[in-house]
């Protein structure tokens, strides 16, 4: 393959992210889920922007209801969460309310393609779900919008798979995959994306909470598509126009699937924190509407 982009930069972080799952790997047994979960949360808090969070936990809204139960990235500046008070213990479950929650990561060492088991790829599917279903009931930030308390009057025309500014971006990685769970060898790479490419017009009916992308073993890569024209574009969120693509990236998937990922974070725009409700909450008291200022709503 030719020298890519910007002195082959998705190259270099695939090998980067390859290097430090191997040096991790000696001191977890990644047969068993949680050692691989806090192992690509290292990885993670190593490669992102320290603008943004990494824990293992669940999402949660205002009511208690929680969803997830693998790795979420949340913003770091805006929220802070129970486990600094502990240092960085990756051990911990943390909750994150919905509105500080940006992206949703079903980690599995090993994936199962068919079947319906734990570490199936239904399973992993179906759990992205959840927890986007319970994200979609965040305030949506429009496009354009200054700040999450100022809202721009202008009307902006979306560019085709975007709608607003805080989807809940939710993606599988897994390090190796298998068809089913008794199967002695891992999938080769032809043999995943034939495996997925016949499965991905199985997209549920409610495409927009389907994971936005897969990473399965070190050379696929599943990501939403949209066709115009006969051809078909990247997109980095489903989206109701979005199907989904099929590629084969020999040994750089890590690096194309973190890009992929940086992408949804450099898009994602969060509202409004739910720190006047936290506050009137606990005060008893009612909580300003509209923003600092505002009259209470009687």
């Amino acid at each position: 393959m030719d020298k890519l982009l910007y002195n082959d930069y998705v190259r270099r972080l695939s090998d980067k992210l390859h290097a430090q799952f191997d040096s991790i790997m000696a001191g977890y047994n990644f047969d068993f889920g949680p050692e691989f979960e806090i192992a690509l949360c290292r990885v993670l808090i190593n490669c992102l922007p320290q603008k943004f969070g990494v824990c293992r936990g669940f999402v949660v809204d205002a009511d208690g209801e929680m969803r997830g139960d693998d790795i979420i990235i949340f913003a770091q500046d805006r929220f802070f969460t129970l486990r600094h008070g502990v240092g960085l213990d990756l051990t911990l479950k943390e909750q994150i309310p919905i509105e500080a929650s940006i992206a949703y990561i079903e980690a599995k060492h090993t994936l199962i393609l068919e079947g319906e088991g734990p570490a199936s790829l239904h399973k992993a599917i179906k759990q992205v779900e959840k927890v986007k279903a319970l994200c979609a009931k965040r305030e949506p930030v429009k496009l354009g919008s200054w700040n999450p308390w100022v809202e721009n009057p202008i009307n902006y025309l979306p560019p085709a798979g975007f709608s607003i500014n805080n989807p809940m971006y939710g993606v599988i990685f897994a390090r190796n995959v298998k068809l089913t769970a008794n199967s002695s060898d891992y999938l080769s790479p032809s043999d995943i994306e034939k495996f997925m490419h016949e499965r991905t017009h199985e997209v549920p009916p409610g495409r927009t909470l389907a994971p936005d992308l897969m990473v399965l073993g070190d050379s696929n890569i599943v990501t939403p598509s949209i066709s115009e024209n006969g051809e078909s574009f990247f997109s980095p969120f489903m989206s109701p126009i979005s199907n989904y693509g099929t590629k084969i990236v020999p040994g750089i998937s890590y690096g194309v699937g973190f890009a992929c990922l940086q992408f949804a974070l450099d898009w994602i725009k969060l509202g409004k924190l739910p720190w006047p409700q936290i506050l009137s909450n606990a005060l008893g008291i009612r909580s300003v509407d509209g923003g600092p200022g505002s009259p209470t709503r009687k």
